[in-house]
C-alpha cells in the first residue's frame, strides 16, 4: 500500500512569535514607555525585531511580538518600556530621586507630541529596475547612450538595433552594452521592475490646552523624530497632518513616507 506524508503540505492557522531583552530587570520601572507598530512580510519583521532587541540593557526593556496577518503578512509591535538603574549601595538620598533616576520621563505615550504614539507601515511597489541602486550608483546622465541603451536592453530590444546618441552618433544597443558592468546589464536585461519599500511614518498624540499644533509648510522634505535610517540617499517627505476627535480628547498627527532610491526631489518639495 502506497503512503503519502501530508503534514508537509500543512501551514500553521496562527503563528506568534515573542522575545524581550534582557530577560530580566533588576531595576524599577519608569512611567516611561512607548509602543510600535510595524507590518510586512514575516522574516522583515523578524530581522526588524532581532535589530529593536540589541538596544535592550538594564536600563531599557525590549519586548517584540509578531503574529501572523492576512495574506501572508505579520504585525510588529515593540515595546520599550525604561527602568531606573539597579542600586549599587550609594546614598539613600540619590536613591530615592535626589539624581539617580531617570529624568527623561514624560508620562504615557501620545499624552503629548514630544511623548507621541508611533506607527510604522511597510507597502512593497513596483518600480522600474532602472532606478535599482546597482544601476544609480553608476550616475549615468538620462539623455546619454549608457541609459538610452539600458532603457531599450530592459523593453526587450534587440542588440542589433540602433539609435542616435548625442553628437548624432549613430550606435547599436549591443556596442553600448558591451562597455557597461556585466552585472548591470544582466539585471536589467533579466526584468523592467523590481519591488522596493516604501514606509509610511505616523505620529498622534493628544492635544491639551487651548492652543492646536501648527503643522506648517507641506509637503516638505523633513525627518521625523526617532525615525528608522534609510539607506541609500532615500529621505523623508512629511505630508501633513490631522486631527480627530476621540470621545473627549483631541488627537493630533502627522504623516512622513520615505522616497524611492534618488530621495524626493529637492526643486519640487521645500525642506
Amino acid at each position: 500500500m502506497q503512503s503519502y506524508n501530508i503534514i508537509e503540505g500543512l501551514e500553521a492557522q496562527e503563528y506568534s512569535w515573542k522575545k524581550q531583552n534582557p530577560e530580566s530587570m533588576a531595576g524599577t520601572p519608569t512611567t516611561e514607555s512607548e509602543t510600535l507598530s510595524f507590518s510586512g512580510s514575516p522574516v522583515a519583521m523578524k530581522a526588524l525585531a532581532e535589530q529593536f532587541l540589541q538596544e535592550g540593557n538594564m536600563e531599557l526593556l525590549v519586548s517584540c511580538n509578531i503574529t501572523r496577518d492576512v495574506a501572508n503578512m505579520a504585525k510588529l509591535q515593540v515595546t520599550r518600556a525604561w527602568y531606573h538603574a539597579p542600586a549599587l549601595g550609594g546614598d539613600d538620598e540619590e536613591e530615592s530621586g535626589g539624581g539617580g533616576g531617570s529624568s527623561s520621563s514624560q508620562g504615557v505615550p501620545g499624552s503629548s507630541e514630544s511623548n507621541p504614539v508611533i506607527s510604522f507601515d511597510f507597502t512593497e511597489v513596483q518600480v522600474p529596475i532602472l532606478t535599482h541602486p546597482l544601476v544609480t550608483k553608476q550616475q549615468y546622465q538620462e539623455a546619454g547612450k549608457e541609459m538610452i541603451a539600458l532603457r531599450m536592453h530592459a523593453r526587450g530590444a534587440d542588440r542589433w538595433q540602433t539609435f542616435t546618441a548625442q553628437a548624432n552618433e549613430v550606435v547599436t544597443v549591443g556596442e553600448v552594452l558591451e562597455g557597461l558592468p556585466s552585472e548591470v546589464v544582466a539585471l536589467v536585461g533579466s526584468q523592467e521592475f523590481y519591488l522596493d519599500v516604501v514606509v509610511t511614518c505616523t505620529y498622534r498624540w493628544e492635544v491639551t490646552g487651548d492652543t492646536l499644533p501648527d503643522f506648517g509648510t507641506f509637503p516638505r522634505i523633513e525627518s521625523p523624530p526617532n525615525a528608522p535610517k534609510l539607506s541609500g540617499e532615500r529621505n523623508w517627505l512629511f505630508c501633513g497632518g490631522g486631527l480627530s476627535m476621540e470621545g473627549g480628547r483631541i488627537m493630533a498627527s502627522k504623516t512622513y513616507k520615505s522616497s524611492d532610491v534618488k530621495g524626493w526631489n529637492k526643486g519640487c518639495y521645500p525642506d
